[in-house]
């Protein structure tokens, strides 16, 4: 005798729905995940604000602590740093050609809004998102009346986004790009993202690829065009970032991340050259404590600026575990490794280094930064290794020939500063989008 399948219950149940009944299982599946998750999500919330004895953070990202607004400010929302820092050059210029229109910058991270408060820029104020549940979502656009949604990068949070389509508010996503982790989201986070990005006004994607990416999430294609990416408009004319206290010359491992750093001075110790100076400057501080503990266990000679340590002739390595000091450590490096890229995360911003003029080396995951990677490895500013063993060759090999390291530096520089006019050509279609001059 033959057997049949059995039926899949779900997919029987959802198959004699109608169809915008079917739409909507996706939706409700988050929002049902979201409410779930929402006291654990609080609870993080609250030890994070804890740890970091800020009020601020833990009211808001529940949703409560705003000011009242009634100016209708323009709303940017950026994660976190590197959307901050991207997002500078045109909240800068949005406010010199619209004076009178008042800006909220809004991120999900206390090291974002220290970057945003240090600009100290008239008619920018700063707010933490709310989580994306739907009360704390509708408290927040009650105490704000936005004009308009301008989104950094890939923050689709499919509450946030459809509020601000019940209110009538365009939204845009600006310098738009897709990692592989988001295309690879389970199917019916597919959908959920689809009926979000079908909320959306526009797409303003960084690249094609990127286009290419929102077009296979569901994103309607006459919504997408490419302009760009914003990140070059934040190269700075001058690189300089005044003197350092450091006196020796050094080479920057920039932005690392958990165990990179283990890693990268084990490395350090097998190649036999102590008369270096490395610096460290780890993605996130916080980590201090953790990376203090890893590397005494190697037994190196570690100094950590927190502590207030010299930096002597003995030392090998300093942790430079304070905030926003990167572009003095970049203005004073000899060579830079870019960090997140000797662990699976993508690493993080290239542009800052080569705008610095510096030579690159970087581990092999950069699937964040391909766009920029490429560019920097057809000038041979950027160098790939494999391993922190050949990031250390690298490095040894750049420092030995300085007037190499100086023309890579240079080749690299000047090939950001041909794409800065970028920001111009954001200003003009967003004039077409929101309401600015």
């Amino acid at each position: 005798m033959g057997t049949s399948a059995k039926p899949r219950t779900g997919c029987l149940f959802e198959s004699t729905m109608p169809a915008a009944i079917r739409m909507n299982i996706p939706p409700l599946r988050y929002r049902f995940l979201i409410a779930l998750l929402s006291p654990l999500l609080g609870v993080l919330v609250l030890c994070k604000a804890w740890q970091l004895r800020n009020r601020r953070f833990a009211l808001q990202r529940l949703g409560y602590g705003y000011q009242s607004c009634s100016d209708k400010p323009l709303w940017v929302h950026c994660a976190s740093v590197g959307e901050v820092t991207a997002a500078l050059p045109l909240i800068k210029r949005l406010k010199l050609d619209n004076p009178e229109t008042q800006v909220l910058v809004s991120t999900t991270t206390p090291t974002g809004a220290d970057t945003v408060d240090k600009q100290s820029m008239d008619g920018v104020k700063h707010v933490f998102l709310p989580l994306d549940t739907r009360h704390a979502v509708k408290r927040f656009y009650a105490a704000h009346h936005p004009s308009a949604l301008v989104l950094m990068e890939t923050e689709l949070w499919p509450n946030l986004i459809n509020v601000a389509a019940q209110m009538q508010l365009p939204v845009v996503i600006v310098n738009g790009r897709l990692s592989q982790k988001t295309l690879s989201a389970p199917d019916w986070f597919k959908v959920v993202y689809r009926q979000t990005l079908s909320k959306v006004t526009s797409i303003l994607a960084k690249s094609e690829s990127d286009a290419n990416g929102f077009a296979q999430l569901g994103a309607s294609k006459d919504k997408i065009s490419v302009v760009g990416n914003l990140k070059f408009a934040s190269v700075p004319a001058n690189n300089s970032a005044g003197p350092c206290d450091v006196k020796r010359s050094f080479w920057l491992a920039a932005s690392t991340h958990d165990d990179e750093e283990a890693q990268l001075c084990a490395a350090v110790i097998e190649a036999g050259e102590p008369e270096k100076l490395l610096v460290i400057a780890p993605r996130h501080p916080e980590r201090s404590a953790k990376i203090q503990q890893a590397l005494y266990a190697l037994n190196i000679n570690l100094a950590v600026r927190s502590k207030n340590q010299e930096v002597t002739s003995e030392t090998q390595v300093y942790l430079a575990d304070k905030l926003g000091e990167m572009n003095m450590w970049l203005s004073h490096a000899e060579v830079v490794f870019m960090g997140g890229s000797l662990v699976p995360v993508g690493g993080h911003n290239l542009l800052e280094p080569a705008a610095a003029a510096l030579p690159i080396v970087s581990g092999p995951h950069l699937n964040n930064f391909q766009e920029e990677a490429d560019l920097l490895l057809a000038t041979g500013t950027l160098q790939q290794a494999g391993t922190a063993e050949e990031v250390i060759a690298m490095v040894a090999d750049l420092i030995s020939q300085p007037q190499q390291r100086k023309q890579l530096g240079q080749a690299g520089r000047a090939a950001v500063l041909i794409k800065a006019d970028v920001l111009q050509h954001y200003i003009e279609a967003l004039r077409h989008l929101i309401p600015i001059k």
